[in-house]
């Protein structure tokens, strides 16, 4: 939505079709291409996506071989010459777009087809060979990131996804304030997509947003979508105050995680006034040694203490863990689960580890020859040969989590709280969601 509305403020018209969640649109896609060609059709997807992505665009180029098919994303620009040659892709843009999508408009509009002339964007020539011009792109200057062109979507159909199971508002829409990540996670992918330069909004543009929002598609909760919203803790503070200064009526929560060492007292203070009702960290073991094997460092003493503050205010808390990450055991397994049924948490997240494109766990992986490239199956349910042990060994590991997490007397009274709370009605539709999700999975 965010390059809908920098296209549209470069002088085109764009539209979107959302097939993950509007899937009957592709036939409109294609009779569309058949009627009335457009310029061009960028494709975004994930890793799992890229098959589904290759699908559709071998459709469009059976209607009209001679529409310009460009893959964006985080795949794609991790594995741009892969990408072309699974795919009948005409190019590859390589990061992020925002300063490239209205050159590469125009480009295309005088009939060239060398799209490998603008910097970060893999192609094929004439004659069948790779080019790039690996000039580096300056990262996007967040200040002038444009309001997402929500108008060029049915909001209403978002708010049935999943928001991890809870949502407090009857119409949920997410806004960005950053990109970046200082921190260097191995199994991480993000941080080598956006860099590792933490890049904000102003507190300012971030609440108009919010504002926009709530005026013109009576939004009421707000889900901030960043990887690390209080990486930079004065930022952070700076947009929940701006928030309550304004009285912003509406709610809020981070279903991406922060920081657990992004915390003071003023920021848990910030956090309860402006309408925050839940907060998720990524916490990812329970064992110091597998931490240090991903880059990630905790005092599990002080996590234990912080979530205990946060929850003391009112806040329900969300855990997110990552088993059979590098160095894992069944004895590592036992001592993750035991940390998080004594933490004070209300909910947790608990995947797989799997070694997306771009994360370093991939690259080491990839160049010793033990991962395939079935990309649907790179998804948080399926093992990797990443640790030491068995596929089946973590998907039993995973199942006791849920089991013994959830299975306990007092999550029962969590989950009447929060039914009650959320909407019984929403919070089952979010449910059936989610579930439907895991089964496609």
């Amino acid at each position: 939505m965010i390059l809908a509305t920098t296209l549209r403020q470069g002088g085109y018209t764009p539209e979107i079709f959302d097939l993950s969640v509007r899937p009957k649109r592709r036939e409109e896609l294609l009779a569309r291409c058949r009627r009335e060609p457009p310029l061009w059709i960028g494709f975004s997807a994930l890793t799992p996506e890229f098959p589904a992505a290759v699908e559709v665009v071998r459709q469009v180029k059976s209607v009209d071989r001679e529409i310009p098919c460009v893959l964006g994303g985080i795949h794609g620009s991790f594995l741009p010459f892969l990408s072309l040659a699974e795919g009948p892709f005409d190019a590859v843009v390589i990061g992020e777009a925002e300063d490239r999508v209205v050159a590469l408009s125009a480009l295309i509009a005088a009939g060239r087809r060398d799209y490998w002339s603008l910097p970060q964007i893999a192609a094929s020539d004439a004659q069948g060979n790779r080019q790039l011009d690996a000039t580096p792109v300056d990262p996007m200057d967040m200040t002038r990131v444009p309001f997402p062109d929500w108008r060029a979507v049915n909001p209403d159909d978002y708010q049935d996804r999943p928001w991890q199971l809870v949502k407090r508002g009857r119409r949920v829409a997410p806004v960005l304030t950053s990109r970046g990540c200082p921190f260097q996670c191995t199994f991480c992918a993000n941080v080598a997509h956006h860099g590792r330069r933490f890049r904000t909004r102003t507190a300012g543009q971030v609440v108009d947003e919010m504002e926009w929002l709530v005026r013109e598609f009576r939004v009421d909760e707000i889900q901030v979508a960043d990887d690390n919203f209080n990486a930079d803790l004065r930022h952070a503070k700076a947009v929940l105050a701006e928030m309550i200064r304004r009285a912003l009526p509406v709610c809020w929560k981070p279903p991406e995680g922060m920081r657990l060492e992004g915390f003071d007292e003023e920021f848990l203070d910030l956090v309860v006034r402006s309408g925050g009702y839940q907060v998720g960290f990524g916490i990812e073991s329970g064992c110091p040694e597998i931490l240090r094997n991903i880059n990630r460092q905790m005092d599990f003493s002080r996590a234990t203490e912080i979530l205990a503050r946060y929850r003391r205010a009112g806040l329900s808390t969300f855990g997110f863990f990552i088993l059979g990450l590098p160095g894992e055991t069944e004895e590592t397994l036992r001592r993750t689960l035991a940390f998080a049924l004594r933490a004070p948490l209300d909910h947790v997240h608990v995947s797989l580890c799997v070694p997306y494109p771009g994360s370093a766990i991939f690259r080491d992986l990839d160049a010793r020859g033990v991962l395939h490239h079935r990309w649907a199956e790179y998804r948080h349910f399926n093992a990797f040969p990443v640790s030491g042990l068995s596929g089946e060994a973590l998907k039993r590991a995973l199942r006791r989590f849920y089991l013994r997490f959830y299975g306990r007397p007092r999550q029962a009274w969590i989950w009447i709280r929060e039914a009650w709370l959320s909407g019984f009605a929403a919070m089952a539709r979010v449910g059936w969601a989610y579930l439907r999700n895991k089964r496609a999975w």
